[in-house]
C-alpha cells in the first residue's frame, strides 16, 4: 500500500485483518507493531500506519486495545473468514485453500467498495 493511499477501514485486505487478529492474540502491547510486522512478513511502518488509521477510525485506542466497536468488527471479520473457509471445504477445495481464501476476502472487500454485494 502506498504511503499516501487512503482506504476505508471497513474494506480491509486479508493481510490487514491478520494484523488485527495477531494484535488480539497479544497480551502485552509493547513492541506489538514490530512483532506483528515480523510475523506477517511486512515492514514496521506498514503496520504502524494501518494501526494509526484504526485509531483514527475508533477501532483501536492509543494503547492498541480494541474499542467495543473494534472488537465487534474483528469478531464479524473472523466469522466471515470462518464461513468462507467452511464453504471452501464443503466445495471440496483442499489445495491452496489459504490463497483462495485471501483472494476471495480481498475481492469481497473490493466488490463491496464498488457497490456490489457478492464475491465472484
Amino acid at each position: 500500500m502506498d504511503r499516501k493511499e487512503e482506504y476505508k477501514i471497513e474494506n480491509l485486505t486479508m493481510l490487514q485483518i491478520q494484523y488485527l487478529i495477531e494484535l488480539n492474540k497479544l497480551e502485552k502491547k509493547k513492541g506489538a507493531v514490530r512483532m506483528i510486522a515480523a510475523k506477517c512478513g511486512v515492514n514496521h511502518s506498514q503496520v504502524s500506519r494501518f494501526f494509526k488509521k484504526c485509531i483514527e477510525e475508533g477501532e483501536l485506542t492509543e494503547s492498541l486495545d480494541f474499542t467495543e466497536n473494534g472488537k465487534r468488527k474483528l469478531d464479524w471479520r473472523c466469522k466471515m473468514i470462518r464461513d468462507v473457509r467452511d464453504y471452501l471445504e464443503r466445495s471440496g477445495i483442499t489445495e491452496g485453500t489459504e490463497e483462495v481464501l485471501y483472494s476471495c476476502i480481498d475481492r469481497l472487500w473490493f466488490r463491496q467498495y464498488a457497490g456490489k454485494a457478492v464475491c465472484n
